[in-house]
């Protein structure tokens, strides 16, 4: 598979109407999938609801890397990502957000991680940092 993209204006985007096509397609998630738009100094982040109500937030950019935190964490739709993306996540931690809640933060790279390794294990607000097989 891999992501359903769209240009506009010379950037790349995976709309969330996309990427709800594209995670419902993988078969893996049952019940609705709902996205809420936000773009924030560039990227392609977006804020909304899965399983049940869970807030899940959503960060990626084209050919780089996809960021997911979610309040409570759900393995089905890490693996809905890593179908859609055709690889599986480098990491795992949790995060300390600004209104003081501890998100779980998976995150894929299309590059080489030890840079990002490296900024995530030196951040006070990330805890329970794993390094995960992504092949």
């Amino acid at each position: 598979m891999s992501e359903t993209t769209v240009k506009l204006m010379g950037r790349i985007f995976w709309t969330p109407e996309a990427m709800e096509k594209d995670l419902n397609a993988t078969g893996l998630l049952e019940g609705m999938f709902f996205l809420i738009h936000k773009e924030v100094k560039g990227w392609n982040r977006y804020t909304g609801l899965c399983g049940g109500g869970n807030l899940m937030y959503v960060t990626w950019i084209a050919d780089k890397l996809l960021i997911i935190g979610m309040q409570t964490y759900h393995q089905v739709m890490i693996d809905a990502f890593a179908s859609v993306l055709e690889y599986k996540p480098f990491c795992r931690y949790q995060y300390l957000s600004d209104e003081n809640k501890w998100i779980l933060v998976s995150e894929w790279s299309k590059e080489d991680p030890s840079a990002r390794i490296e900024q995530i294990q030196s951040d006070e607000r990330v805890k329970d940092f794993k390094l995960l097989d992504s092949e």
